[in-house]
């Protein structure tokens, strides 16, 4: 299995009046894809880290202490009570790896990956060790989405060709807000006003891809479920005003060695993410991960601007306010519970006891 973290591009990123006329290049894999069309955003899930840990574990991100939202870098174990989609994938005799241009340990985000089972992880300093000549590689955030990629396409190669199955995570960051496009991006995108965000996301499209195409291409292939999906909807970026034009949504595809095309109407969020994929790639008995359920079997149609949190609302249906709220005191206590004693005991509280 191969997983991308397409950085803040959302599902509004592939509406043709955003992009001003110019298609997402990722428009063309959609085609061969599972499509899911009503993915939205709830609460604790709106930055990197939080979407990778309410999509992998099933829960929102929510830690005692941390004063900030990005200010979980204080522990070397992150939520180690909490079982991930990596953790099962790693029992089930997976290699999995991680791969992306930015500081590992921004956010806590090397902690999180070593605490749920990645036996290889990758970031910015050890592209600057090995490429340490290459700085025009480089943005702000790190290695550059392109050089990524390619690197990312031998890894896969190697990885594929071993007798053990594995799953290679990769976060891109060119798209990160308010957009980094690389000159050397081919067939750029001249936007109107010169959009540097709408540049980053086209050319971030393209790279994506042409990575799909890769693997698509290889002897592989045929071995091989990838899945696309953006980490959290885009932040404060030169885009701002024609994404705020429609209901912001979550892009999330699984693309099938066999091309399958299907459009998948049910409600989901970033906690629909586990054991949807983990049904994909063959795992049996996982329609329900934390807060999650898996959409292909267990889907909940709705209006999806009245139902942001609409899979926390089928654990708690008393609770109706959850679907703005996903901060509420019994959740807090659920998530708590996946910290252990960090720094002196939290106490448990599980959703049994809470529901009785």
């Amino acid at each position: 299995m191969v997983f991308i973290y397409a950085e803040s591009m959302e599902a509004n990123f592939f509406d043709n009046e955003v992009v001003q006329g110019k298609p997402n290049a990722l428009n063309d894999m959609k085609q061969s894809s599972i499509v899911f069309n009503n993915m939205m955003q709830t609460s604790y899930t709106g930055w990197t880290i939080a979407g990778m840990v309410a999509s992998l574990c099933g829960v929102p991100l929510q830690m005692p202490l941390a004063s900030s939202a990005n200010n979980f870098n204080i522990s070397a174990d992150f939520m180690p009570n909490a079982e991930c989609v990596s953790d099962l994938l790693k029992k089930e005799g997976y290699n999995v790896s991680f791969l992306g241009g930015a500081n590992l340990n921004f956010a806590g985000k090397k902690a999180f990956l070593k605490t749920h089972s990645f036996d290889n992880i990758i970031g910015k300093s050890y592209f600057q060790k090995k490429y340490p000549e290459n700085k025009h590689d480089y943005n702000k955030w790190g290695l550059r989405d392109r050089p990524l990629f390619e690197y990312a396409l031998n890894d896969y190669l190697e990885l594929a060709a071993k007798p053990n199955p594995f799953a290679l995570f990769l976060l891109t960051l060119d798209t990160h807000a308010p957009g980094f496009p690389d000159p050397a991006c081919t067939d750029k995108y001249q936007s109107i006003k010169n959009n540097r965000m709408l540049d980053s996301v086209h050319c971030g499209g393209q790279l994506i891809k042409e990575y799909i195409q890769n693997i698509r291409n290889s002897p592989y292939s045929n071995d091989t479920v990838i899945v696309v999906m953006s980490d959290h909807l885009a932040h404060k970026n030169p885009a701002n005003y024609l994404l705020k034009k429609k209901l912001r949504k979550l892009m999330f595809m699984i693309n099938m060695p066999s091309g399958e095309h299907q459009e998948v109407e049910n409600l989901g969020s970033h906690y629909d993410i586990g054991p949807t994929v983990l049904s994909s790639i063959g795992f049996d008995n996982c329609q329900a991960f934390g807060f999650g359920r898996n959409m292909l079997s267990c889907g909940v149609k709705g209006n999806p601007a009245s139902s942001r949190n609409g899979r926390l609302l089928e654990l708690f249906p008393a609770d109706k306010h959850l679907i703005k709220i996903a901060g509420h005191t019994r959740i807090k206590s659920f998530v708590r519970t996946k910290w252990g004693d960090f720094l002196g005991g939290i106490i448990s509280v599980s959703i049994e006891s809470n529901n009785s």
